[in-house]
Parts: C-alpha cells; structure tokens; sequence
C-alpha cells in the first residue's frame, strides 16, 4: 500500500486543519494583502494624492493596510526600484 502524496504548498487553510494552523494560514495572507495594499497605495510626495486610487492625502485603504500590519507587528517594507 501506498501513502498518499504530500499536499501541495499553498495559502488556503482546509477544515480539517487544526485551529491554530488555520489562524496562521489567515494571518500569512492578511499581511501578505497588507503589505501589497501599501505597496500600491503609496502618497506621492509631489501632489499629495494616493498612487494608487487618486484620492488626496494617505487613504482609508493605506491606513486600513497600515493597521493590519500594526495588529501582526509587522512593519511595511518597501523595496527601491
């Protein structure tokens, strides 16, 4: 008999993991959406409105990025391009 073969990696969580995998598995792809928010949603020095939407001054969808990366204690990285 053979066993089956190992799952593939990936960033969903199934039900039948335990609660603890599954918190982390949610919390990996929290951030990882938070740190592309910021990444895209970046104040222009020039004008002052959000490269990403348009919207003046650092929008609700930073500040909400930002937050989440608070809650998780990560900070946001931004690599030069």
């Amino acid at each position: 008999m053979t066993s089956d073969p190992p799952p593939a990696p990936n960033l969903t969580a199934t039900v039948n993991q335990r609660p603890a995998n599954y918190y982390t598995v949610y919390a990996r792809n929290a951030v990882i959406a938070a740190r592309q928010t910021v990444a895209a949603h970046t104040t222009s020095a020039y004008n002052g409105c959000c490269l990403g939407c348009g919207r003046p001054g650092p929008c609700a969808d930073l500040a909400a990025a930002e937050a989440t990366l608070a809650r998780y204690h990560r900070l946001p990285f931004r690599r030069p391009a």
